[in-house]
């Protein structure tokens, strides 16, 4: 192999990686201020982004949620990305943000019928099952 042949290969590499940057880049929202839109997101990611919020646990989410904490993170994981952030503060801070920015209405729309304020109300009830949403967001059970 020659010279040539060996930058041809570095550029071509350089070249490959360039692209998959630019689709990761792509996939992330608009960082430059711009609000997350409520519906780009699945009711579960709702529930966990207004808990993180409120500053609950995984523990306590998933409690409410009858999911298991890994169930959550993977919840939260899925938020992060939609909101372009990587942190479980950022997501709070982002999810603030939205939920700042979201006409109630239009939020409970976008949810799938979760309040604005879903988790405000959960978190002072003595049991998930005392929650007049909680069928909502239950996992579906098959057969």
């Amino acid at each position: 192999m020659d010279k040539f042949d060996e930058i041809k290969m570095i550029l071509m590499g350089m070249s490959a990686r360039l692209e998959r940057v630019e689709q990761m880049l792509q996939r992330i929202p608009d960082r430059g201020g711009g609000a997350v839109e409520p519906s780009v997101f699945t009711l579960r990611q709702h529930l966990v982004i207004q808990a993180v919020v409120e500053g609950w646990k995984n523990d306590k989410i998933a409690a409410f949620m009858n999911i298991s904490p890994i169930t959550v993170k993977t919840h939260l994981k899925g938020a992060a990305d939609k909101l372009g952030v990587s942190r479980r503060a950022e997501v709070a801070t982002a999810g603030a943000a939205m939920l700042a920015a979201t006409d109630a209405e239009e939020y409970r729309r976008a949810s799938g019928g979760l309040p604005i304020d879903w988790a405000q109300k959960a978190g002072a009830l003595e049991r998930p099952e005392d929650d007049e949403f909680w069928e909502l967001y239950q996992p579906f059970k098959k057969g």
